[in-house]
């Protein structure tokens, strides 16, 4: 089990697997409800319909790092297109040390609750960018070895992520050898079938190793099948 980061009574955690636990709530114009709860021993960000991230418990990520062998990507920059309170970089850190972090997260509040209840509380390099993240890629620089596309709202991602131009532009600032992880919605037969359909007609268009896989309520898209274990 991973370390739970934050300052209550030591106690609350052990509690927390009876009950949920509320630390903190909050909205804001992009999220009308944003909710940090303590909920069986991890600190979970949630919306109305959904959850946007909890801690090392966010396992539609963590079983894709299982799967995923770090030593063949090129380099450490790591670009995170959601936030969340950080559950991807708390994951990441686990596989491997020295990863270089920029999370670009539109929402204000969400960056706000995040530094409050987590990011302050890691020893990692972290750029945070406060910014749309459909836009970023057009206007970066740099060249990123891992994507990891995160982006809801409540329990959809916004028409603008799910086009040939947006996948287009994230492999325009991929680095040789690095790989786009594409998180997708799976929680029913409707958000299945048309994550199914945006990875046949567009991820997969734009990147011929693509392969999805299933992690329960989520399809992981991963644009090099190569990077994964053999």
């Amino acid at each position: 089990m991973g370390k739970t980061i934050g300052h209550f009574p030591f106690w609350w955690r052990w509690w927390s697997y009876i009950f949920p636990i509320s630390l903190d709530a909050s909205s804001s114009e992009i999220n009308e409800t944003l909710e940090v709860m303590l909920v069986r021993g991890n600190i979970q960000l949630c919306t109305e319909k959904a959850v946007y991230s909890y801690e090392h418990k966010y396992d539609n990520f963590k079983l894709i790092f299982d799967l995923l062998d770090f030593n063949k990507l090129s380099g450490k920059n790591v670009l995170l297109l959601g936030l969340g309170l950080g559950s991807v970089i708390q994951l990441l850190d686990k596989y491997k040390n020295g990863l270089n972090y920029t999370a670009v997260e539109l929402d204000e509040e969400v960056i706000f609750l995040a530094e409050k209840h987590i990011l302050k509380h890691l020893d990692v390099d972290i750029q945070i960018v406060q910014s749309d993240g459909q836009t970023f890629p057009q206007v970066t620089s740099e060249k990123y070895d891992l994507i990891c596309m995160d982006i809801f709202i409540d329990d959809w991602i916004p028409n603008g992520f799910l086009t040939n131009d947006f996948c287009n532009s994230l492999k325009s600032i991929l680095a040789e050898r690095g790989t786009v992880i594409y998180n997708t919605p799976a929680f029913n037969k409707r958000s299945a079938n048309s994550s199914r359909r945006f990875f046949k007609n567009k991820f997969k268009s734009i990147f011929q190793k693509a392969k999805l896989i299933d992690v329960h309520k989520n399809y992981m898209l991963i644009s090099d099948s190569d990077l994964l274990h053999a």
